[in-house]
């Protein structure tokens, strides 16, 4: 025999319902490389890293730390900066400003992206530099805090501490200096 549902417990089933669905079907950023929210053509532009004479501007290439430290032996002076895609904080300035910095002060420069979700917003600056991306894959993690602490171990020795920057200034493969903001470089030039 059928039962007969009154309307205030249907009216909360379909509430409970839709709170569930919500809360599955929500989708958080950053705490992975969040390389599966991608688009197909947006997947295109990231590719494996073989060597730093075959980078192209503009591509994402996935790196580890032991290969940029190996690379930085090979410049006398080099900036890394870590960034965020699509950062809106009053802080985040147009890659293209790194750019012209290190050109103008003869420095080699790495832009590292430390996961892909607003993978889009930086392709859109055409930067005239290689991106570098953190191969997670090296690191056997998704987790994002995971794989760049292992990153940074690699390429400093120790896990950084990123409250005191983000801008990295190197002579040869030994840190020198660590910035936080982009107008903190014209201080104390190496």
């Amino acid at each position: 025999m059928l039962e007969y549902v009154s309307w205030k417990k249907l009216k909360n089933g379909l509430l409970l319902l839709f709170v569930f669905t919500s809360i599955f079907s929500c989708s958080i950023a950053g705490i992975t490389n969040d390389y599966g929210k991608l688009s197909d053509k947006e997947k295109e532009f990231i590719i494996p890293f073989t060597d730093f004479k075959s980078v192209k501007n503009n591509r994402v290439y996935r790196i580890n730390g032991v290969q940029l430290k190996n690379e930085l032996k090979e410049n006398d002076k080099s900036l890394v900066v870590f960034f965020a895609n699509g950062c809106k904080s009053k802080n985040c300035i147009p890659l293209s400003n790194y750019v012209l910095y290190a050109n103008k002060n003869n420095l080699k420069l790495y832009l590292i992206m430390a996961g892909y979700e607003n993978l889009y917003e930086t392709l859109i600056q055409k930067v005239d530099a290689p991106l570098f991306s953190i191969d997670n894959e090296y690191y056997n993690s998704t987790f994002r805090g995971r794989y760049i602490d292992k990153f940074t171990k690699d390429l400093l020795g120790y896990e950084a501490d990123f409250t005191k920057g983000l801008i990295y200034q190197f002579k040869k493969d030994s840190l020198v200096d660590m910035k936080k903001h982009f107008s903190d470089l014209n201080k104390n030039i190496y």
